[in-house]
């Protein structure tokens, strides 16, 4: 496990635009995962919120920051299924939680109480996520991979 350095922006490629579009708000905020902001959390490349969620300076960093929540479901709370994890990740109280974990289970091939191999199935884990939370998964395999390793989860 490495994790990545960028030495310019340029390498730092994202699927960002300007906030008057028609992109989700997860993809214009750089946070694909939709992490809401807390002022006691102090993530990297974090540049301030919208009011309610977080804004990234590029999507590496919103990537980085929902891989490292996604970690500490799976290693501090021992959540190890697409249901465990959706389940604190979208609770009901806010979200149609049971179609997430169906729509994510059924990207992953898996059953939504199947145990995740960790961190093996982290990349294939947070694109179905993103593309449920936008309702696109708009970023490069290199993008999610560069979100992984600035979290030091690639293998």
């Amino acid at each position: 496990m490495g994790i990545l350095l960028m030495t310019n922006k340029a390498q730092a490629t994202t699927a960002t635009s300007n906030p008057g579009t028609n992109q989700p708000r997860g993809i214009r905020n750089n946070n694909p995962l939709n992490i809401r902001y807390n002022v006691a959390n102090d993530w990297q490349g974090q540049t301030g919120s919208d009011g309610e969620y977080a804004i990234f300076s590029s999507a590496e960093y919103g990537i980085r920051a929902a891989a490292k929540l996604l970690n500490n479901y799976v290693t501090k709370y021992g959540l190890r299924s697409v249901s465990d994890i959706i389940n604190r990740w979208a609770p009901t109280s806010e979200n149609n939680t049971s179609a997430y974990i169906q729509a994510v289970a059924n990207k992953l091939n898996v059953q939504a109480n199947d145990v995740l191999l960790w961190p093996t199935q982290l990349k294939a884990l947070l694109e179905a996520m993103i593309h449920h939370e936008n309702g696109m998964q708009p970023y490069s395999n290199q993008t999610i991979i560069n979100g992984i390793k600035l979290a030091g989860l690639y293998e």
